[in-house]
């Protein structure tokens, strides 16, 4: 019997966190119905912005980041005594928000019930992350594929 690569049915409820102090975790967060806000300088300043505001609260190393216009691909490395991602992904979108919609940003329309719970029209809710408790299974940011062609902008 031949079993696809790939299943047909994902059981999200089955879906655990993996925390692990010390850990480097892969992210992959997402804006709201996929809008592009991402695709100016602005919102990149603002971003780069909202993530320095929450090393300052809670220290972690940004190993590599990908922008895109409409969601973030990122490896983080937390510090030897903590695991508390989801916090520090709340932080930066909070404070991205905030920056975002004060400075005249567009949001995607927000029902009553978003407006009961404090969210906002700019990130999706949940965010994708994966682990990598040990050091080495991370490539060297060169050694990826798109910085091996000519046409990758570095820096």
């Amino acid at each position: 019997m031949v079993r696809d690569a790939y299943p047909t049915e994902v059981v999200l409820s089955d879906y655990r966190r993996c925390y692990v102090p010390g850990g480097s975790f892969f992210f992959t967060v997402v804006t709201e119905r996929r809008a592009s806000i991402l695709a100016n300088d602005l919102a990149r300043d603002w971003l780069r912005d909202a993530i320095r505001h929450c090393q300052q609260q809670l220290p972690f190393r940004v190993d590599a980041m990908v922008i895109l216009p409409d969601h973030i691909h990122a490896i983080w490395t937390l510090p030897p005594d903590n695991c508390a991602y989801s916090k520090r992904w709340g932080i930066i979108k909070k404070h991205f928000t905030q920056t975002w919609l004060a400075l005249g940003g567009a949001e995607q329309s927000v029902t009553a019930s978003r407006l009961r719970y404090r969210r906002r029209g700019v990130w999706q809710r949940r965010f994708l992350g994966t682990c990598s408790a040990r050091r080495t299974r991370l490539p060297k940011p060169l050694q990826l594929p798109a910085f091996q062609s000519g046409k990758t902008r570095i820096g």
